[in-house]
């Protein structure tokens, strides 16, 4: 697809060559286990944040302390946390995350408040362990690995699939190493944002409004990265499908 950075930004070229090189096993885990029907993902590294110079002073022993006595987990071991979100179905909202440690973990040491006492369960070859609420479970990927979500879609991110779907390829192009980086899918969710401003559009002045219909038109997916690094930067991509679309959002 064409790309364009707003202001500053650059092109993904240029990106890849000036970021730190990325942890490539962490990405491939993360594109395996995305969905693909996944419509959006939010990606964090805590370990490389609590790295980053400016973060010497603050009182990371306290976020560890928290994270070891209400979950069972370091959040300074997270090396990788992927939120995915699936598309809305019958079922109601899906969502799941990717949890990758920087050391082994198991999840039967997560904090039993967590879970619904019942010990290690099987749907088939699929194994978890059951949160208080059933519907949302936990699942050991392997030792260094954890995925956590709504049990239907934590199933689908497990299961083997032919090719990476929408969210899991743009995963994997955007090979950057941003302390934060959110990733949407509006090729998928084009219908429905057209459809919630319609009504809003039609109070916008007409430039305007064509401008922004034409962004939502011509849109393939939005990127936004955030860097917490004494060098401190947030990078927007907005993406045309197209050179054409890429044009017009140019344009607009």
């Amino acid at each position: 697809c064409a790309l364009m950075f707003a202001s500053t930004l650059l092109l993904p070229r240029t990106l890849v060559a000036q970021a730190l090189q990325a942890d490539t096993t962490a990405v491939d885990t993360a594109v395996k286990l995305t969905p693909n029907d996944a419509i959006a993902a939010i990606t964090i590294r805590p370990q490389r944040i609590a790295a980053v110079k400016r973060m010497e002073l603050a009182p990371v022993e306290v976020a560890t302390a928290a994270g070891l006595e209400h979950v069972g987990i370091d959040p300074l071991k997270i090396i990788r946390l992927d939120v995915l979100v699936g598309f809305p179905g019958p079922a109601g909202p899906q969502a799941g995350a990717v949890v990758q440690l920087s050391e082994p973990f198991d999840i039967n040491d997560l904090n039993p408040q967590l879970l619904d006492g019942q010990g290690l369960q099987r749907d088939g070859e699929f194994e978890y362990l059951a949160a208080p609420d059933p519907n949302f479970i936990y699942h050991q990927v392997d030792s260094q690995t954890i995925v956590v979500g709504t049990k239907i879609f934590a199933k689908q991110m497990v299961a083997p699939r032919k090719q990476p779907g929408k969210i899991a390829s743009l995963i994997k192009q955007v090979k950057t190493e941003h302390d934060l980086m959110a990733i949407v899918s509006i090729e998928t969710l084009r219908p429905m944002i057209l459809g919630m401003l319609d009504q809003p559009m039609q109070q916008l002045p007409p430039e305007l409004a064509k401008d922004a219909q034409t962004i939502v038109e011509t849109t393939d997916f939005v990127a936004v990265g955030v860097n917490t690094s004494d060098e401190e930067r947030l990078q927007l991509v907005l993406a045309g499908a197209s050179d054409d679309d890429a044009d017009r959002l140019q344009k607009a």
